[in-house]
């Protein structure tokens, strides 16, 4: 049986029951359909938070202000700024170490002098000392 009808019904808020699940898009759903299927997501938005996991189907998430907390998501200009410093921090770094490793192999080849030539090995390592 199919009642068409193109009218507003007021029902005076008297309630429809035992409706079937809906098969059609414009189908009426119950309360209990509807949560069933707001349950079966991952992502729930409350006023308290979002909770659970958000697949994002290959779209992006753009709009990111700088993150202030350290849970906050960060967008790619602020990770790619980070890198840069922590590059540059690393190669200056790098050298530091490249020349404290230049400085022992100096010191220990004076050590290996002092015990023949101590006077000319104290001149060389005050040398180095100063560098």
């Amino acid at each position: 049986m199919e009642l068409l009808c193109q009218k507003i019904i007021n029902y005076n808020d008297k309630r429809i029951t035992n409706l079937g699940e809906p098969v059609e898009d414009n189908g009426a759903a119950t309360k209990g359909f509807i949560d069933n299927q707001l349950r079966k997501r991952t992502f729930h938005v409350t006023p308290e938070g979002a909770q659970g996991h958000l697949k994002m189907n290959n779209h992006k998430i753009s709009g990111l202000a700088n993150p202030i907390q350290n849970n906050d998501a960060v967008h790619k200009h602020y990770t790619d700024s980070h890198d840069k410093y922590l590059q540059g921090l690393i190669t200056s770094l790098t050298s530091e170490v490249d020349d404290l490793q230049t400085r022992v192999v100096q010191l220990e080849r004076l050590s290996l002098r002092e015990s023949t030539e101590p006077a000319e090995a104290t001149k060389a390592a005050e040398t180095v000392a100063r560098e």
